[in-house]
């Protein structure tokens, strides 16, 4: 949820849908995704023929430009059903045995049958086609790679198959380049680690031509160190699903030391850690999401933190705070008292400094911003890091990316972060800035839901639920990187339905299950027609019942990530049996009753891993297979043992 001040406070309904008006292209970046000049004319539709029709593209029945609906610019083809195959199309000639990048983006309204997608036609037949797109929603990323015959001639065609009547089709922003070669990327867990006897994981992926992770890749990858310390784990390691993982081991002292990674034939990637006396540790923050225009100052902060406090929380997600002007960083001397976290938010002040459209997006202004605000606020102890953009759009990552590297290199011991959020956009927005956690924020109750139907239309997706939204998002984020997550506790307008205390529970299950390394619950007071959890006394108390058992297990929890789902459930509509593994190589589960209505005796098994269960809030061992009773939305997490 985006929380921003317009002269009062407003929430733009906008933002949580998504809407592709709003949604900007991605800036060209220097990665492998974009490389060389767009081989396409007219590829955004922008140029229009003497009737209408985009210029450069053979005209379709059914098919017609589209002013105001484009992703970016003015102008999308869209395509309206009932149709047959039809295809509009645009011969080229390319180079001769050369690989190739066919990129578009597509989105569609009221498709319930048939399909889209992009596809190049040699001139000797056949076909390399994307992705298809079959169902509603937002706007999405298709991209096929291929490589040209001898003669390299042939066309690249938009094909729609078979739409049903009242479809809706709108494709924009297509792109054909020479694909860009396989690469690698590294991605340390933290900047710092602490000089004495600190660890931290480093991971790199292997791309493939199209800049995605290179899954079927089993090269070992070696690493090197440039610097005092020692690098623990198979070296050279194998990547396996395309990732390869290595920890740095530090033995004393400070000062910077380079991890380095390569694979043959490909250029070598390197990371560069700071040892200092904190270093950047991870625990696993449970709390409350808050608006400071709401609560801030010393007294209020000072009443609220011992609230928490008491309730089991202990960090607060704090944005919108006014440092200049409000000197909203008073608060931090109660939190400092209380020893509740905060992470920081100076919306206000970035609004005035940065964020303006006329603001170019320096660098040095960016250091300069960030240098100020750390010298301010970073000698508060409960200030657990800072949080510089709340759901930034694509067209706003060149502006993110140096604002996080910024408030990195001015404070390498705390976490830099923004909330993310939508398909398509949360992913590029991650790799393109690198912050230190990866934030999610996920309302999964949508107004017109069933209960218990966690399918996000509050965010627009049909087709998405909280567990595929997810794992959508976290594909090919490196496991040692945290998974912090936003959860619903209001309701919003005509777009989210308050949740039930049930569905409290099972979105705090299904995080855990999914790998989360910290949750946050939006959200504490109530405006804009929502009930905050200071006036709603039942979601509070569950949330805090949650929060407790959460609190109890996390020394366990924050040492496990997201492995292959090996379990199977018996006794649910909708079953959900999560695995995660320990560091150690030790197999959990987690196991939720997505039920919210009513309890559930599950049984859960495997028929790839021996051993017990032992539930680790009781201590009870079970059989495989025994089922136990569940309440609504309830979960359990079990270890297997011997």
């Amino acid at each position: 949820m985006t929380l921003y001040r317009l002269g009062v406070l407003t929430l733009l309904s906008s933002l949580l849908l998504l809407t592709a008006c709003t949604t900007a292209p991605p800036q060209a970046p220097a990665g492998p995704h974009w490389q060389g000049p767009n081989l396409l004319r007219n590829p955004s539709f922008e140029a229009l023929g003497p009737g209408g029709y985009p210029a450069e593209w053979e005209e379709r029945e059914g098919a017609r430009a589209d002013r105001g609906a484009a992703r970016a610019g003015e102008v999308a083809l869209k395509v309206s059903g009932p149709t047959a195959e039809v295809y509009t199309t645009q011969s080229l000639e390319l180079q001769p045995h050369t690989p190739y990048l066919l990129h578009g983006w597509v989105r569609a309204r009221n498709l319930t049958a048939g399909e889209v997608r992009l596809r190049w036609a040699p001139a000797s037949g056949g076909s390399s086609d994307t992705q298809p797109l079959r169902s509603g929603g937002d706007w999405r990323e298709v991209w096929s790679v291929f490589t040209t015959e001898a003669d390299g001639r042939g066309r690249v065609d938009v094909l729609w198959d078979g739409l049903n009547p009242g479809a809706e089709v709108w494709i924009d922003d297509l792109y054909l380049g020479v694909a860009p070669s396989a690469s690698l990327e590294i991605y340390p867990q933290a900047r710092s680690v602490r000089g004495q006897g600190g660890e931290v994981e480093v991971a790199v992926r292997l791309l493939d031509a199209s800049g995605q992770t290179a899954t079927e890749a089993q090269d070992a990858v070696r690493f090197s160190l440039e610097g005092p310390g020692r690098l623990l784990g198979p070296n050279p390691a194998p990547a396996q699903d395309g990732w390869a993982y290595v920890t740095y081991r530090s033995d004393g002292g400070s000062g910077p030391v380079t991890v380095r990674a390569e694979v043959q034939g490909l250029p070598p990637v390197a990371a560069t850690l700071q040892r200092t006396a904190r270093g950047t540790e991870f625990g696993f923050p449970l709390g409350l999401f808050e608006d400071a225009n709401m609560t801030h100052g010393y007294d209020e902060m000072k009443r609220w933190a011992a609230e928490l406090k008491a309730r089991g929380f202990d960090s607060v997600m704090l944005i919108n705070a006014n440092v200049a002007e409000r000197a909203d960083d008073d608060g931090l001397r109660a939190t400092d008292e209380a020893g509740l976290e905060v992470y920081f938010n100076p919306g206000d002040d970035l609004n005035r400094d940065w964020w303006p459209d006329d603001v170019a997006p320096d660098p040095a202004l960016a250091r300069r911003i960030a240098q100020e605000m750390v010298q301010r606020l970073s000698s508060h102890p409960s200030l657990g890091g800072y949080y510089v953009a709340d759901e930034p759009f694509l067209k706003d990552l060149p502006k993110v990316a140096p604002l996080h590297k910024a408030f990195q290199d001015a404070d390498f011991d705390r976490p830099t972060m923004s909330v993310l959020i939508g398909r398509g956009r949360a992913e590029l927005a991650y790799q393109q800035t690198r912050p230190d956690v990866m934030l999610l924020d996920v309302y999964p109750v949508g107004y017109a839901n069933a209960v218990g139907d966690f399918t996000l239309t509050g965010f627009g997706y049909s087709d998405l639920d909280f567990v595929s939204y997810l794992r959508a998002l976290t594909k090919d984020k490196p496991r040692g990187v945290p998974l912090w997550l936003i959860l619903q506790t209001h309701s919003f307008e005509d777009q989210l339905r308050e949740p039930t205390p049930a569905e409290v529970r099972a979105q705090n299950w299904l995080a855990v299950g999914e790998g989360a390394k910290g949750i946050f619950w939006f959200i504490y007071s109530s405006q804009q027609g929502w009930n905050g959890l200071k006036d709603n006394p039942a979601l509070y108390d569950e949330v805090s019942r949650q929060t407790r058992r959460v609190a109890a297990l996390r020394g366990v929890l924050k040492e496990l990530f997201k492995a292959p789902d090996r379990f199977e459930v018996s006794g649910a509509d909708v079953p959900y049996a999560s695995s995660l593994q320990h560091r150690d190589g030790r197999h959990f589960v987690v196991v939720v009753n997505r039920d919210c209505r009513s309890a559930r005796r599950l049984a859960v098994r495997s028929g790839e891993i021996r051993g017990r269960l032992k539930d680790l809030e009781t201590g009870q061992v079970y059989a495989q297979g025994t089922a136990l009773e569940y309440a609504p939305g309830d979960g359990r997490v079990f270890e297997l043992v011997q």
